[in-house]
Formats: C-alpha cells, structure tokens, sequence
C-alpha cells in the first residue's frame, strides 16, 4: 500500500458541539418548519430512524433521551448513546418529542429535538343503543336507536356511514340523523334513527378513514340491525359467596339467557390478572387447585355491542386461620400490674380467620372444658373494635384458678386445622422487665462484620421484644420501622457505618401482659477504616519533570491513631503519623524511567486501611480524530480512492515531545492490521493540526483506522476511528463548499404545489410567533414581489412593471480563505431589445431578447486600472459583460447544500485556476427550476484569454447537460 505522507499544521481547531438532526427510514410526512419544532410523521409499526449530526473538536458525544408523548411511556431511563436512535416496529406510546444532545466539554452542551408523531388507526366498533326510558329486550317498531362508530387513531378518524350499500348523509334520510356528541373532537360518530322503519331493519356499516395518511387504509366494520335485536342478559349457576378449602377445586358456570346477536362472555378478577392456573372454555371458568391467593370477586361480563355490557359477579372466600396470640390484662381497677389473689384477671386470645363468621372459640382449663358462669365470665369482642378476639374473665381471683388455660380456634365449616394457645395462672405468673447486660452495650464492632443487640427479658410469660431505632426514625436494617424477636436478639448481618446509632427494645402486649411496655436501649458503634481521595488518579509528565501526589482524609472512625504510609510497588518511600492535618503529599521532583509507575499511599486506623493510587506515566495522550474535514475523500484512479485523514494531539505538552505515530489500518471485517510510523518533526503544539494522506484504498470498501502516538517512554494511547467510501467528487475543487446563511434552506425539496418560496420567514411570510427579522424581506431593489418593468424600462420615462419572481444568488465570500458563499435575493434579470451599455464600456455583442449580468472584482472600470490584489486575483480587475438567457423550464428544485461540483466532472479545469462562481435559481411561479452554476475560469497564459462557462444541472433526473455555452470575454 502506497501512502504519500503531508504533515501540516493551524491552530485553533478546538469548536464547541453543534448539532442537526436529519431522518431516514420510512417517515410518510416531515414538516421542517411548524412555529416552533420540527414534526416527524411515521405509521405505527414501521422502522423509525433519526440520525444526529454533528460538529465540534473534540469529537463530541452524543445522547438521545425522550420526553413522554401522548401516551404513558416514559423513556427517560433508556437513553441511547449513539448517533443513530433506530426503533423497528414503532408503536403509538414511543410517539413524543425526542432530543439529541452533543458536548465535548466546549462551551454549553447542544440540543436539538424533533417531535415523532406516529400514525395508527385501529379497527372501528359499533355499539347500539336505545333512548332512555325505552329500553326493552327488542326493538319494536316506534322506537329510536342510536348506532355509536368509535375507533382510536391518530390523527383523528372521518366516518361514513352506509345501509346496505346506500350510503347515509345528513339530511339524505328523514328518519336518519348523523352527528357527533360534543365534546368528543371527532372521537365517535352516531347514527340516529328515529321511529324504526322496516327498511331500518337492515346491515349498517361504519368505515374509518384517515384520508389514507401514511397509506393507512381505511376500516369498515358493519352491524345487522333487526326486530330481535336485544341487549345481553346472563346468569351464574354457582352460590354468592362460595367459601372453600385451601387446595379444593372450583368451577364457575355463567349462561347466557338473552341478547341478539349471541353475546360474548369473559372473565374478569377485581384484584387483576386471573390466576395462572385458571382453566377458561367459554363461559366456565376452573381454579384446579385453589390458594388464598386465589380469593377475591369473580365477575363474568356479556357483551354482544347492544345496549350495556351484563355483568354478574360472585365472591371466592378460601377459608385460613393464622397468628394466634394472647395477652394477660391484671385487675383494670388497680394500678398493680400483678396478679393478685382476690382480684380480676382477664385472658384475651386473638387469631385472624377467614371467614370471620365461621370462627369459634372454646375454652378449656387444664385439659377440661370451660363454661361462662358468673365467676368465669366468656365474651367475645365486636368484630369492629378487636375482630377475632375472645375473652375470659376471672372474678375474684382464688388459689384453686390456678392452672393452665386453654383456648382453641377453630372454623365451621371443617377443613382448616385449629389453633390452641395456652396460658398459665399461678403465682409465678410476673410482669415482665428488660434490661441491657452491661457488655453488650455499648457495642462496638468493624463494618462488614455481624453483630448481634441482645435485651434481657424476664417475667412469666415471656413476650414478643419489639426493636426500632430509638436516635432517628429510619427504617431497621430489614426495611420495616420495627422488628420482632421472640429472645430478645435483634441479628445485623454485614453492618454497615450508616447503623450505628441507638436501638430501642421494649416489651409488646402479645404473649404477654397487657401493660406500659418496659424499654431499654443498646448502643451501636460502627468502625470503619478511612475514606480517603483521590482513590485513582492518573498523572501524565515527562522524564525530568517534577511530580506531587496528595491524599486526603474525608472521614474515618476512629479518628484517633492515623498513620500514613508511601509505596512504590513494593517499596516503602515513607511513612509518618497525622497531627491535625488531614493529608499527605509526596513529591517526585525529577522523573526518569525508574519513577514511573503505581503509587500506593496507605491511611490506617483501627478497623483498616484506606488507598489512594497514583499511575505515574510518560505515555501521551490518544490523538483526536478531526471529523469536519470538509470533503476529505476523493479518487484519482477508477478502482481505488484516497482518504484525508486529519487529527490533533490531546495535550501534547503534558509529556516528552512525540516522535512519531504508529498508524494501523485494516478492511473492514479482516482481522490483519498494516501498520506504518509516520514521522514526527519538531514540536506539536495544543490544537494543531495533522493531515496524512491515506491511498491505495480500495473502492467500495470500509477501512478501520488506529493512531497510536509515541514518546521515548513508548507508545501512548490508542484511537481508531472509521472511514467510508462515498460518491466522488472534482479532486481539483475540492476547497470550494457551498452553504445557505439560512440552513434551514439546505436538504430542502420543492413541493409538489409548485409554491416555493425564497422568502421564508420573512416579514411578509413568517407566522407572528417567529421572532423579527430571521429572513430576507425583499430583494436588493426594494421589491417584494420581484417586480421588473417591461419592455422599454431603459427609458426613464417608463416605469410599468409587472411580476415575476425572484433568483436567488449564490456569491462567493470576498475572503477567499473563507469557505462557503453567501445567498442574497435580486430581481429577475432585465429583458430588453436594447442592451445597455456600461460606463467607459463598449456594448457587448448580444442578441435582442437576452438580458445581462456583469461581475467585477476591484475597482468598477473597464480600462484596467490597478485594484488591490486579491490571493489568486490579477491585479487589474475589469468589468466582464456577458449575456444571459433565461428560458422557462419547468423542473422540480432540490437544493443540496456542500459540493456543488458534482456537475464539472466533464469539464477539465486546470487544477490552480482561481474559480468565481454563482449559481442562479429563478423563483418566479412556473419558471425556471433548472440550478445554473455560472463559473469564471482564467487562463494566466497570454496566449489564452478567460471564458466564461455556463454549466447546467437538472436536479430532478440528476442528468449533467454539460456545458451548454462559451462566451469569450
């Protein structure tokens, strides 16, 4: 491979971020101006893609991210990092406003977005209904029926209704009326008939359409109306409610009983979803094997599009029983909180159960069943204040009341099993205390490890101990406000720094006695070793530089006791102790190769040790792809094609003076790099730029290239980037680059209503929410309508004018190390029999019939008087006349914008002739749309005189005419 290298340098390329978005895909309709934002149209199930252009040094990165649309999709936590956002299958919710967003750490970030609106339109339905108040099972005749068309879409749907194949307008059919209900935006149409005829008694259809947007077709839908008409009815074959067993199975029967045509039947569950295992074989439903989980309402819904939907519903109960407690409550009357001979006692157990009606409780007293008798009192609560509660009084407490006793739960209906809680009474039957062990607060213990809070209870019976954070109100480390523990142990498995703090336990009511909880608190103390910063931190410099590392202490616990140590590798530098600063620093103050590498400052306390690295390098930085290089690729030989391939060095100071890059390219799909160093003379300064000329590559392939800078440490770090190939352009006009002043202007198409108009924004055109003076109000004469006078405006004393559009020109910037050219509107050019003349000028030699345009550079005079040169420019500047014919072509108008060359590759220029070139586009309703590229070319040999060469492109096919005149000068 052949690569001829050219190494040039200017500075100041570093740009902030700019950015466009263009589309492809299958978009049916995009509006590049709307007010405000840019609307995309694409039809719902089709591939959306937006790619987002951009500009900048660095490269910038780039980010898609969604607003919500009209629907409830959200988006924002998917944002794509990348130039192109491609969703296939699009659906109606990722419809919205869709922003690219490209920084490189240059000045603000840049935004652009674009609305996506998808269309859709979904099957019509027709539902009928009866006036109110005459609602029967048919429709008879002198009744009035209301036939609804609905259908979803975007945008909104137009509907037509027809009888058979007669179609219904309003005011065709004095027993038909057609309106919409307000406030519905044209979301449903209704076709009322009034006093049901028999020729009513017929097939009615509703077609949707969206007038074929997006080539969405249009949806019918038809309904047979006839005097057995009639709304649905059903009933269910099963009880309400039905109360089962855990693992039983159940079967539910809904029939219809009514309704034309046959109604449809579904099934639906309050709490959601029907259960997994749920068997449906039309209006049966069957749970195998039924859970508690499976409980809830069972709702079966007829639906035939006649009248309201029926709807049945039956409640599913699964019998349970579960959490069985108890608590002692001493005589209320006392404030003893001890059971005494001779006073009350009360027993309460409680248990949840399902259904509450079938729960019932018994009583027993070591062994042997308990009656309520006026000493042994036994009560239930109300369901509303304590549900699922039973109590035993105990009047006048004696020594024989002693003993165990017993109460059992149990449900009607059989099935579940019972739950027995026994409670003893007796003389050791004590409250309960709490209190801390002395070592086990406070407590103290290393992040990560496990702990355990122990509080000991005592008392006969032993209660539930409830633990909470007693400092702040945070959740416990298992996520609820309080934890249960049946020994007094509350668990921490991997503590962690934000646990330490005070907890609270105190005593619970249940399995206990029911007075004022006893409490104690335990002390947590978290040790964790030191947080420190920076943990990484790469520093880049060169060998006899000087270098200073610091580490920081953010926080650590204890605070006490930090000692510091450097390392290098394995090699103690220094150690020492912290007083009342909070960092150490070490210094290099001469690098040499045996000072580079991985620096290790360890801060050490009692529970660890925090690290703070430092990579100490001399590689350079990666180099920074130039991607605007306008127009980088062109060819010179029919099978292969050259690539200009440009970059800058990121911080080139920060290390020693690179010597060289490596340079690696591969095809794209080959595993094989070839590689090649390319020579590095003298200093590369911040921002300059590097051009290397890349030959030999073949057309049409793709080529992954990788640059690899290098220093005397070695090779710095890598960048790869892709190159393409794209259609050729003119080699030797490569510089010339052609751009709107309004980019909107650019990628634009003409429409087909042949209404184009240059004037865009303007004062006369713009809509009132567009700020001032964003376009052109008129041409250079004034004119807004590009008015010229008809024949014989040579004359002073006419001044009839009549309209005729615009042209729109393309000049050349006066600073030729400008790219681009500048586009200014003037009036169409003057027609005449007579040819003006010039001042100091001869009248050129033209046909009657054609009109003139003149350029000039430097001074306005045709005897050669000396001007100011100008880089490429002769130093005597005459005025050139030269006709212009204007012929009314019609042609659809395309303006691409960037090389306009295309059109000269059948014409040989010489490769440094200066070029002044325009381009002229009339815009006068139905004349010309052919894009004329006018271009002056010198010859700087005295045997050759310039010409002036007129050049012509049809937008439309793409044909290249060539060169359609010559005009010596």
């Amino acid at each position: 491979m052949i690569r001829v290298v050219l190494i040039c340098f200017s500075a100041g390329l570093a740009a902030p971020p700019t950015v466009r978005i263009v589309h492809s895909g299958l978009a049916c309709n995009i509006e590049e101006e709307r007010y405000s934002e840019r609307v995309y149209t694409i039809r719902e199930g089709e591939t959306l893609e937006l790619t987002c252009l951009v500009t900048g040094h660095p490269r910038p990165q780039i980010r898609w991210t969604k607003t919500a649309g009209s629907a409830s999709d959200r988006f924002q936590d998917s944002s794509v990092f990348n130039e192109t956002l491609r969703i296939s299958n699009i659906q109606r919710h990722q419809g919205g406003r869709y922003y690219c967003k490209a920084e490189n750490g240059l000045g603000s970030p840049a935004i652009k977005s674009i609305r996506v609106d998808v269309y859709y339109l979904d099957d019509p339905i027709v539902t009928v209904h009866q006036s109110i108040g005459e609602a029967k099972e048919q429709f008879y005749y002198e009744k009035t029926v209301f036939l609804r068309c609905v259908a979803n879409s975007n945008p909104p749907v137009r509907y037509s209704w027809r009888r058979g194949q007669e179609v219904l307008l309003q005011g065709s059919d004095k027993g038909v009326e057609i309106y919409e209900p307000f406030f519905t935006q044209g979301e449903t149409k209704i076709l009322k008939l009034k006093n049901l005829r028999p020729q009513d008694y017929a097939n009615y259809s509703c077609i949707a359409s969206v007038r074929n947007v997006c080539s969405i077709p249009d949806k019918m839908v038809s309904f047979r109306l006839s005097n057995k008409t009639a709304s649905p009815s059903i009933k269910l074959l099963v009880d309400d409610p039905i109360v089962v067993n855990p693992g039983e199975a159940i079967t539910l029967v809904c029939v219809t009983t009514g309704g034309e045509p046959a109604p449809s039947l579904t099934w639906v569950r309050s709490a959601g979803v029907l259960p997994d295992k749920t068997v449906l074989n039309g209006g049966t439903l069957t749970i195998p094997a039924i859970t508690s989980e499976d409980s809830g309402t069972y709702s079966c819904i007829a639906n035939n599009n006649v009248g309201n939907p029926a709807k049945k519903s039956t409640n599913i109960i699964v019998r349970a029983l579960k959490k069985g407690r108890f608590w002692i409550t001493p005589d209320p009357y006392h404030k003893d909180d001890n059971i005494q001979i001779g006073r009350e006692v009360k027993i309460s157990c409680q248990v949840e159960a399902i259904p509450s009606e079938e729960l019932t409780f018994s009583w027993f007293k070591n062994g042997r069943p308990l009656r309520s008798s006026e000493r042994m009192v036994i009560t239930q609560t109300d369901p509303d204040v304590s549900p699922g509660t039973t109590n035993l009084d105990i009047i006048d407490l004696k020594f024989t009341d002693f003993g165990t006793y017993t109460c059992v739960a149990s449900l009607k209906g059989g099935g579940i099993s019972d739950i027995s809680i026994d409670v003893n009474i007796s003389s050791s039957t004590v409250p309960p205390n709490l209190t801390v062990p002395q070592e086990k607060s406070p407590l103290v213990t290393r992040e990560g490890d496990t702990i355990e809070l122990q509080c000991q209870v005592t008392g006969k019976p032993k209660p539930i101990i409830l633990w909470s954070r007693a400092d702040k109100e945070v959740p416990m480390p298992d996520g609820a406000l309080q934890t249960e523990s049946y020994d007094g142990i509350l668990r921490i498995v991997n503590v962690s720094r934000e646990m330490s703090g005070t907890y609270r336990c105190q005593t619970s009511q249940y399995n206990g006695f029911n007075v004022k909880p006893r409490e104690a608190l335990v002390q947590l103390i978290v040790q964790y070793p030191p947080a420190v910063e920076p943990a990484f931190l790469e520093l880049r410099q060169g060998q006899g530089r000087g270098v200073t590392m610091s580490c920081r202490v953010l926080r650590a616990y204890p605070t006490r006791v930090l000692s510091y140590e450097w390392r290098l590798g394995s090699r103690v530098l220094r150690t020492g102790q912290f007083d009342l600063q909070d960092s150490t620093e070490y210094t290099v103050s001469s690098l040499s190769r045996d000072s580079y590498g991985i620096y290790n400052c360890n801060i050490i306390n009692e529970a660890g040790a925090g690290r703070c690295s430092f990579l100490v390098t001399g590689k350079a930085y990666a180099p920074e792809f130039y991607y605007d290089t306008y127009n980088p690729l062109w060819q010179n030989r029919p099978r292969v094609y050259s690539y200009s391939l440009q970059w800058t060095q990121m911080n080139p100071n920060a290390v020693d003076r690179i010597l060289a890059y490596r340079l690696g390219i591969r095809q794209a799909g080959q595993q094989r790099w070839w590689e090649q160093e390319i020579t590095v003379n003298g200093n590369i300064q911040k921002g300059e730029l590097i051009t290397y000329n890349l030959t030999e590559l073949i057309k049409p392939e793709a080529y992954e290239v990788r640059l690899t800078p290098i220093t005397r440490f070695g090779e710095g770090d890598s960048t790869i980037r892709v190159i393409k190939y794209s259609a050729p352009v003119n080699p030797h006009l490569r510089e010339f680059h052609c751009g709107f002043e309004d980019g909107n202007i650019c990628l634009f198409t003409q429409d087909d209503t042949d209404n184009f108009d240059w004037t865009k924004q303007s004062t006369a055109t713009r809509d009132t929410k567009y700020t001032p003076n964003t376009g052109p109000n008129a041409d250079r004469t004034g004119s807004k309508e590009g008015k010229i006078q008809q024949a014989g405006m040579w004359d002073k004393g006419t001044v009839q004018a009549r309209e005729f559009g615009h042209f729109l020109v393309m000049e050349p910037r006066i600073d030729w190390d400008r790219k681009g050219f500048k586009f200014i509107l003037i009036p169409p050019v003057p027609w005449a029999e007579t040819p003006p003349t010039v001042p100091g000028c001869s009248s050129p030699n033209v046909q009657p019939g054609l009109g003139h345009c003149q350029i000039s550079r430097g001074s306005h005079s045709c005897s050669g008087n000396s001007s100011p040169s100008q880089p490429g420019i002769p130093s005597q500047s005459p005025i050139y006349s030269f006709p212009l014919s204007v012929r009314a072509i019609p042609r659809k108008l395309e303006f691409i914008c960037g090389e306009i060359w295309e059109a000269m590759d059948q014409i040989h220029v010489p490769q440094k002739a200066p070029l002044l070139p325009l381009a002229l586009c009339h815009t006068g309703p139905g004349h010309l749309r052919l894009l004329l590229i006018l271009v002056l070319e010198f010859k700087w040999r005295r045997s050759q005189n310039p010409r002036l060469v007129w050049i012509g492109r049809d937008l439309k096919s793409h044909s290249v005419p060539g060169i359609l005149s010559q005009y010596p000068i």
